[in-house]
């Protein structure tokens, strides 16, 4: 079985994939905190959302290489499962970052008045 060595381009071409998200979520930062006091509550929702996401920018290409680290020696089946489990893992901490948004859409609205 061939050593799978820790490789640093590797990491850096997937933290690149992670580019686009990386950019939408310092713009929605910048434009959470200058809306901030005009919709404090909604405010907090959307940072919270996007810096989860700002955080998966470099915890999903982490927590890759790592795994390939931790699953080098093992069988290939083994890694398959190891990365689908973790691919898993991020795809809900996705989903929660997409709920904090939603909240952030309807969090200290007021009812329209008739």
């Amino acid at each position: 079985m061939q050593s799978i060595t820790p490789n640093y381009s590797v990491a850096f071409s997937m933290f690149l994939m992670q580019l686009p998200t990386f950019f939408v979520c310092v713009a929605g930062l910048i434009v959470v905190v200058a809306s901030w006091k005009k919709s404090p509550s909604g405010s907090l929702w959307a940072a919270l959302g996007f810096g989860v996401a700002l955080a998966l920018c470099f915890a999903v290409p982490l927590g890759q290489q790592i795994l390939v680290r931790l699953m080098e020696d093992t069988e290939p089946i083994s890694r398959a499962k190891a990365s689908s489990a973790l691919g898993l893992f991020w795809s809900i901490w996705r989903a929660l970052t997409y709920g904090l948004l939603l909240i952030a859409v309807y969090a200290g609205r007021r009812p329209l008045q008739p």
